[in-house]
């Protein structure tokens, strides 16, 4: 990321970027916060964040926010050496990547939180809820949330339902998604 780079400016009303599928709004980025009930320090991974413009937009509000340390760090695949980064957004130091869809961030036994952004496929969704699970990461994993388009929830719907340890999935309303887009998250039940 060239750190002279400003983020383009948002509105309350969502609006589409060329390099990012999901549009994005101040309703938007302040829903999520909300939803990201979790304490200072915390680290939120973003898995397929692609140009990292909306983990970008997270962490510069949470930056504004005096005394919040909550991170984002953006989970996208490896590219060959000579192919251009897919990380336009990001600094450095909060992207990582992996090898392909099969492999998953050694960064989740530290996350408070998972983002999936217009994921691709249900069962990456799957592997890093089990993973999450098996590798005693329960106590740490508070919050996960699905963002994408309307027409495929369907498919994803099963990841998220009846996932141990969590309330029942939740639909967020007015949230600052476009029309033809959505918001589904699960949070872990209090103890």
């Amino acid at each position: 990321m060239d750190p002279s780079k400003s983020l383009p400016p948002l509105s309350d009303e969502p609006r589409r970027f060329p390099d990012l599928c999901l549009s994005l709004s101040r309703t938007l980025i302040c829903s999520i916060t909300d939803l990201l009930d979790l304490p200072d320090g915390s680290l939120v991974l973003s898995v397929g964040s692609g140009s990292g413009l909306l983990e970008a937009h997270l962490q510069a509000h949470w930056a504004s926010k005096p005394g919040c340390t909550r991170e984002i760090r953006g989970i996208e695949i490896r590219t060959a050496p000579s192919a251009r980064p897919v990380n336009k957004w990001l600094p450095e130091n909060l992207s990582s990547t992996v090898r392909g869809t099969w492999e998953l961030s050694p960064e989740l036994s530290s996350a408070g939180a998972l983002l999936f952004v217009y994921p691709r496929e249900p069962s990456l969704v799957d592997r890093y809820l089990l993973a999450a699970a098996k590798n005693g990461n329960g106590h740490a994993l508070r919050t996960v949330i699905w963002l994408g388009p309307q027409a495929d929830w369907e498919t994803f719907e099963g990841c998220f339902r009846d996932v141990a340890g969590f309330a029942p999935l939740q639909i967020a309303q007015n949230c600052g998604t476009a029309e033809y887009e959505m918001l589904a998250v699960i949070q872990r039940l209090s103890a």
